[in-house]
């Protein structure tokens, strides 16, 4: 059994902090996340863009009784699975969630509502909402069912209950993670994704997402540099805490076991860290089954994985 933990879904709540390992380019995209812009976070595949939004969420939890910054976490990993016959089926699909996670959140803060609040997202209590959004998710169990989403308020109506909540309960902003965005759409739904990102802004709302390089469709409507900050996650290898920052960051769960491995094979440790271009799952995979640290085991590993897998792409 491994005793890492490669994916940020796989760490308790309660274990973030436990976990982390700030350096500089964490913090200051964390402080981006918290901040009242718009923020796309780019970053290849496991290298912690998921883990650095937990962190910044579980902050704005941790400090809301005085700061009064909302967080809301939605992740659009069910996307794949629409295929309904409404022509606007994943934007009404992304609107029901945005919605569904903001009343819960609203409801766990034990924020009140206004009676003019509500009258805006009439018919779209939680049970009704997840109803309509469980049907666009089986959907492509029957691609032609017809899902009436007509219920469904407008985008500025669920902005002015957010603006109406948040003076009625003296909320400064509602921070949105939108996690599992963008690189798990298809080009279409990426474009439709932006849009709303775009659109999603007021002095009460602010918008994050994560995406990968180089496989993101924006679309015409949306502009990097007037609509988000564009932050790139990308570890410098070059950096004088680099190899500390690493070594920290396999500390934090492989505990005195790794602490007397690494002791033992610094040098060895050290050039995987450099191999894994500070990619914290590589790295941590690259631990896992290494199956020990010596020179004769490092050179074959580089030469099997790294050279024929990770430096070949």
């Amino acid at each position: 059994m491994s005793s890492f933990k490669f994916r940020t879904e796989g760490i308790r709540k309660d274990k973030y902090f436990e976990y982390f390992v700030e350096t500089p380019i964490e913090r200051e995209i964390i402080n981006d996340f918290k901040s009242d812009s718009h923020v796309v976070l780019e970053g290849s595949r496991g290298s912690g863009k998921s883990f650095i939004m937990k962190i910044a969420e579980s902050e704005l939890n941790r400090d809301f009784e005085k700061d009064k910054i909302l967080p809301i976490y939605i992740t659009f990993v069910s996307s794949s699975l629409i295929h309904s016959s409404d022509p606007n089926q994943f934007f009404h699909w992304m609107i029901a969630k945005v919605l569904k996670e903001t009343l819960k959140t609203f409801g766990k803060k034990g924020l009140t509502i206004s009676k003019y609040a509500h009258s805006l997202i009439k018919n779209n209590e939680d049970n009704k909402l997840e109803e309509l959004i469980s049907l666009f998710e089986t959907s492509y169990k029957d691609p032609l069912t017809d899902i009436n989403s007509s219920n469904l308020p407008e985008i500025n109506d669920i902005m002015d209950v957010i603006e109406t909540v948040s003076e009625e309960n003296g909320i400064e902003r509602l921070v949105y993670f939108f996690d599992e965005a963008a690189h798990v759409f298809r080009p279409d739904h990426q474009r439709q994704f932006f849009t709303l990102f775009r659109d999603f802004k007021s002095p009460y709302i602010s918008c994050n997402a994560a995406v990968y390089p180089g496989v993101t469709h924006y679309g015409n409507s949306f502009e990097m540099a007037h609509d988000a900050l564009h932050r790139i996650l990308e570890r410098n290898i070059t950096s004088q805490s680099f190899l500390m920052d690493m070594k920290s960051m396999v500390l934090k769960q492989g505990g005195v076991e790794w602490k007397k491995k690494i002791e033992n094979q610094m040098e060895n440790f050290n050039t995987l860290a450099y191999c894994s271009g500070g990619n914290p799952r590589i790295f941590l995979k690259t631990l896992d089954n290494i199956e020990g640290l010596s020179g004769s085991r490092v050179n074959e590993f580089i030469r099997n994985f790294y050279r024929s897998e990770i430096w070949v792409e």
